[in-house]
């Protein structure tokens, strides 16, 4: 076959239909899927050049999935459209709490952003902490969640031996009181680098706090992290903010975000938000300076039926200075609507 793609495709639902047919008796499936498109223009200033476009497609975070569920054992798995794989997990509730086993969002993450440009970024690149969905061991308890994750490692350019010995670690807890919840989150990771003149220590740290407020038909979400050495962790994000190695030693890169939004219910079919988010990284070095960027968006969801929805929205990003202290002279300015049937 040509496309080893078209073979994945082939071979995954074939695993799924044998999979659903076999547990059937046993299990309750629910299939799902979310059809998005993304239409939207932007104008990119790189350089203080220009360059206008307009993008017209399928969006990556489009997905098909199904979750399961047969007494104390569920489980769910979800492909996007590109193809990957998303989430696969089983959990098991043991009374106590639930063990969760597989690919799925680690314990920092809660989503706080409704922004819909980028294949709905949600601010995850400005300002949001968000490593993705990792392979992981997961416990539950009392709104509590202690996860052993897929450790990132790199030789931060060095051709060192890299060894990652232990996985990475996040925790965070829920708090809940009335319309308010906090959730305080962290995480930490640690791996070697045996270089010809010395071993390396590389750790990366993660701290921080969501909160989400709800009064009637309006509501208010913020975020806030700070990190050492942010792309060893696996956070996403723009600008420099990984350690480097100066004279054999490592250079930790210390990074912080914030992000909010606040939105309400302005009529029963429409939503309207707005929101903005900030991050800014700096090495620990002589004459580094903040490498910053900053967005803000504002939207409109309209329901048109039961799961059918158009987001308009409109934004700018500005990359604002980068680690020497020079402007960037690069921002973007973009308008135009997400598409998204559910079903």
């Amino acid at each position: 076959m040509k496309n080893p793609k078209h073979l994945l495709w082939i071979v995954t639902i074939g695993f799924i239909a044998l999979l659903w047919v076999s547990t059937s008796m046993a299990a309750e499936w629910k299939f799902y899927g979310h059809a998005r498109m993304t239409t939207f223009y932007q104008d990119e200033k790189i350089n203080d050049k220009h360059d206008a476009s307009t993008r017209w497609d399928l969006q990556s975070n489009a997905r098909i999935g199904a979750t399961a569920k047969n007494d104390n054992i569920g489980g769910c798995f979800e492909y996007g459209s590109a193809p990957n794989l998303r989430r696969l997990f089983g959990t098991w509730n043991f009374g106590a709490g639930e063990l969760k086993v597989g690919q799925d969002y680690t314990p920092s993450y809660y989503a706080i952003s409704s922004q819909a440009y980028n294949d709905d970024d949600g601010l995850l690149n400005y300002g949001q902490a968000y490593i993705g969905r990792q392979p992981m061991l997961q416990v539950s308890m009392s709104g509590a969640k202690i996860a052993l994750i897929k450790p990132k490692s790199s030789d931060l350019g060095t051709k060192g031996d890299v060894d990652s010995l232990f996985p990475k670690l996040e925790a965070c807890y829920e708090l809940a009181v009335n319309n308010l919840k906090v959730i305080p989150f962290l995480g930490y990771q640690y791996y070697s680098i045996e270089t010809p003149k010395k071993d390396l220590d590389v750790n990366a740290f993660l701290v921080g706090s969501h909160l989400e407020l709800k009064t009637g038909p309006a509501y208010i979400k913020g975020t806030a992290y700070f990190s050492t050495n942010a792309d060893q962790f696996g956070l996403s994000g723009k600008g420099a903010r990984s350690a480097v190695v100066v004279n054999d030693d490592v250079k930790d890169c210390n990074s912080y975000g914030v992000a909010g939004v606040f939105g309400f219910k302005a009529t029963d079919t429409m939503t309207v938000e707005t929101g903005a988010g900030y991050q800014s990284h700096e090495l620990d070095t002589k004459g580094s300076d903040p490498d910053d960027t900053l967005c803000v968006y504002a939207q409109a969801k309209i329901d048109l039926a039961t799961g059918v929805f158009i987001v308009p929205e409109v934004g700018y990003i500005d990359y604002l200075d980068n680690n020497k202290g020079d402007d960037e002279k690069s921002s973007c300015i973009y308008g135009g609507a997400k598409w998204e049937i559910r079903f």
